[in-house]
């Protein structure tokens, strides 16, 4: 599910920050995510557009290409003002795919403490 090339690509394999960025990852997008889904109960549309937007930025830079569709999708849904429909079932399949992410970050992350 993810793909750790990019990162190793921009980080010029410095291990290190590669472990930085996955701690990151695993702090702030369980945290995020959540926020996501508590704003789009909420109807709070521009959060959740803003929201899937930083999701989608750390998604694309640890290679979990799924994340980083859902999240585009639901940005591009809210930016292009397109019928909100979808975007309840993006997010309950974007919590299942978080949720695997989160447990393939922490085996990698293991491998580089």
């Amino acid at each position: 599910m993810i793909n750790l090339r990019h990162l190793k690509t921009l980080s010029k394999g410095n291990t290190d920050f590669i472990s930085e960025i996955l701690q990151v990852y695993l702090t702030n997008a369980p945290r995020d995510f959540e926020e996501l889904k508590s704003s789009y109960e909420a109807r709070d549309m521009d959060k959740v557009c803003y929201l899937a937007h930083k999701l989608k930025s750390s998604t694309f830079t640890i290679g979990f290409d799924e994340g980083y569709k859902l999240f585009q999708e639901i940005e591009c849904i809210l930016k292009e003002g397109k019928s909100r429909e979808k975007i309840s079932a993006l997010i309950e399949k974007a919590n299942s795919a978080c949720s695997q992410s989160i447990v393939e970050v922490k085996i990698e992350l293991a491998k580089f403490l």
